[in-house]
């Protein structure tokens, strides 16, 4: 076989299995984890052969690369310190952050072009206004997948609890409304209709989860959506119109549904009760207060190795924790602290919340330096995918954990890996890129 048309097949094949990635992602448990399975074979095997290829890369890029890995490959790294330096091995704790991990290679080459092609759509660009509109789509007629495990109230698939379903489908229904108004020109009507319909399953979907977790990304969803792209495509007044109409829609379909609504009112109503120096009743807000208020008290007395997944249960019955906790609200992080940064710093201390901001901030650090730095369309779209995406995950993590599920962690290494390695491959194309000098050191690309 020639070797433009076994660069064609290979191109082909990986652009398919990554825009297939995340159909059924909500439907099917053992998806996902397979496509980034198949996803690290295929860029292992394009690493390989491409190992001795050299590309002039500005420092600036390179150095980029190797931070954005670790935003992948922390916690990894922080659950083998932690459990190293405490001499205390679980192996269940690296099963979220395994499929990161893998990850990480298949970042690398597509940060190197692996599946990028001039004369196509990126695969970020087709996820936001197909794969990810599809998806939506599909979760909602697929009632087989669905269950009432989680009462008649809440719709919710029969692996993924109600939390994290509500706070995917948001998510996904935001990201498919930035594709749609980012790619708009460039849409058949056909590709408009499948957009539209998706992003109103996804809010539908959202909302019938009886979910709270992530919904206060919307209005910093849509600020920045305005002050970046819609003041500057449109009037300010268009964008405003548009953003207050799909507001308005949604504050509709809750003012609906008496369920969700008696859960935001509860919000008010518990943090108001709350008591700082008293016992509290177990209600979902002053749990999850008492659950951050006990994770510190952890954290502080044990800062250097962690506590792994249950040690801190040894410190249960600190006469601190038992004048506003009660007993079951000091067992239940057993099942996690409902916060991505505590969560993680508790189990691995320092290293934890090292891994953690490394998660969050680096990515958005990096798309906050294109959107700034970038004049061009596709990097700037790129750079806004990535916030927002990331933005997402850190308002949904401040109430869950987002990375502790097997299936969450291989879509989030996966849409990273995507979103991250097409952004810097852009970014060290785009001719007027700023990360790119003139003396930029020749080194291998897979350095």
């Amino acid at each position: 076989m020639n070797m433009p048309l076994t660069k064609f097949t290979d191109l082909l094949s990986a652009r398919t299995l990554l825009i297939i990635a995340p159909i059924f992602l909500l439907t099917h448990k053992h998806w996902i984890n397979l496509m980034v399975v198949l996803a690290f074979l295929g860029a292992i095997t394009h690493l390989i052969r491409n190992r001795h290829t050299a590309q002039a890369f500005g420092e600036s890029i390179l150095s980029w690369r190797r931070w954005l890995c670790w935003s992948l490959a922390g916690s990894f790294a922080a659950i083998g310190i932690g459990q190293l330096l405490r001499q205390d091995f679980y192996a269940p704790n690296f099963d979220s952050p395994l499929r990161m991990l893998l990850c990480v290679p298949v970042f690398m080459a597509i940060s190197q072009g692996w599946v990028y092609a001039h004369d196509q759509k990126s695969v970020t660009q087709t996820w936001t206004t197909l794969s990810f509109p599809l998806t939506l789509i599909w979760t909602a007629l697929d009632r087989g997948s669905h269950t009432t495990a989680w009462g008649d109230s809440v719709i919710t698939t029969h692996f993924v609890d109600p939390l994290s379903f509500g706070s995917l489908t948001l998510l996904l229904s935001l990201l498919s409304f930035a594709g749609l108004t980012f790619y708009w020109q460039q849409l058949r009507a056909a590709s408009r209709l499948i957009t539209v319909l998706g992003i109103f399953c996804g809010f539908y979907l959202a909302i019938m989860s009886g979910s709270r977790t992530g919904w206060a990304n919307m209005p910093v969803f849509f600020l920045i959506w305005t002050l970046f792209f819609g003041s500057k495509k449109w009037s300010l007044k268009k964008s405003l119109l548009l953003c207050i109409s799909t507001t308005l829609l949604v504050a509709i379909a809750v003012y609906a549904n008496p369920y969700i609504l008696k859960k935001i009112n509860l919000i008010f109503s518990e943090i108001s009760n709350y008591h700082w120096s008293e016992m509290n009743k177990d209600g979902s807000v002053t749990l999850r207060i008492s659950f951050y208020r006990m994770a510190v008290h952890y954290i502080l007395a044990n800062p250097i190795v962690g506590w792994g997944d249950l040690g801190w249960m040894a410190r249960m019955n600190d006469p601190e924790l038992l004048v506003y906790a009660s007993e079951f609200a000091r067992d239940f992080p057993r099942n996690g602290f409902h916060n991505e940064i505590l969560t993680n710093t508790v189990r691995s201390g320092i290293w934890g919340l090292l891994s953690s901001l490394a998660f969050f901030l680096l990515p958005m650090q990096w798309a906050i330096r294109q959107i700034r730095s970038q004049t061009k369309d596709a990097p700037r779209h790129q750079a806004l995918f990535i916030l927002f995406f990331m933005l997402h995950l850190l308002i949904a993590g401040m109430t869950t954990e987002v990375t502790n599920l097997i299936f969450l962690g291989s879509f989030i290494g996966i849409t990273m890996a995507v979103l991250l390695g097409e952004s810097l491959y852009i970014a060290e194309e785009a001719p007027s890129s700023p990360l790119k000098t003139s003396g930029a050191k020749v080194v291998s690309r897979l350095d």
